[in-house]
């Protein structure tokens, strides 16, 4: 049997519903925003303005090389959509939406193609997708080995929480305070870190 184009649309938009509601039994939540993931040479993440004073939607990338050291950074404007997963790959970083997987390359950073692509069968369960963060939603205090090849340098992501007892700034609220940062070392133990994101997050207690 041979379906109509719109029927194989509406299976797929079907099927990437039912991927996502899976997500949704991660951590991560709707209306949420500091999604990363980490490629080969570079961390890749987003905001959209929920979590950050910059207003937009925005795809963050720092370079870093086990030679050479931290070696970049660059900003790519997108259009705004809720991320629900990050995928880093090679040449590219997708970002998982409702309906469809959006597509930077990385080949020509000063103007990036971004496409829109449809969910491939492989990618119905969406296996090498996270919805790990590094904003405000994160959930826990965490040193994340960044791999690369041997030299000089090596690299962390580091997710500092720190909590706060419940009450001490308003009754009923627990304030979780976080700080996010790549570190950067060499052989001499002398460490330089660049900033991702300081913020909190308010958790009402019942």
């Amino acid at each position: 049997m041979i379906l109509p184009r719109t029927a194989i649309k509406f299976l797929i938009s079907a099927g990437l519903l039912l991927s996502l509601l899976c997500l949704a039994a991660t951590p991560a939540l709707a209306d949420s925003d500091g999604y990363y993931c980490v490629g080969r040479g570079y961390l890749a993440y987003q905001f959209n303005g929920l979590s950050t004073p910059a207003e937009g939607h925005t795809l963050y990338l720092i370079q870093f090389d086990p030679k050479k050291g931290f070696i970049g950074s660059s900003q790519f404007d997108l259009e705004p959509f809720q991320v629900h997963g990050m995928r880093c790959l090679n040449d590219a970083v997708d970002l998982l939406a409702w309906d469809r997987i959006y597509r930077i390359g990385l080949d020509g950073q000063e103007q990036p193609r971004i496409d829109q692509v449809e969910p491939a069968p492989e990618d119905s369960i969406f296996p090498d997708f996270t919805s790990d963060n590094l904003g405000r939603w994160a959930f826990a205090s965490r040193t994340i080995p960044l791999k690369t090849a041997s030299g000089r340098f090596s690299f962390e992501l580091v997710i500092e929480q720190q909590t706060e007892p419940e009450g001490s700034r308003s009754p009923g609220v627990i304030r979780h305070q976080i700080r996010s940062f790549l570190r950067q070392k060499d052989a001499r133990g002398t460490v330089l870190e660049q900033e991702i994101f300081v913020g909190s997050r308010e958790e009402t207690v019942d």
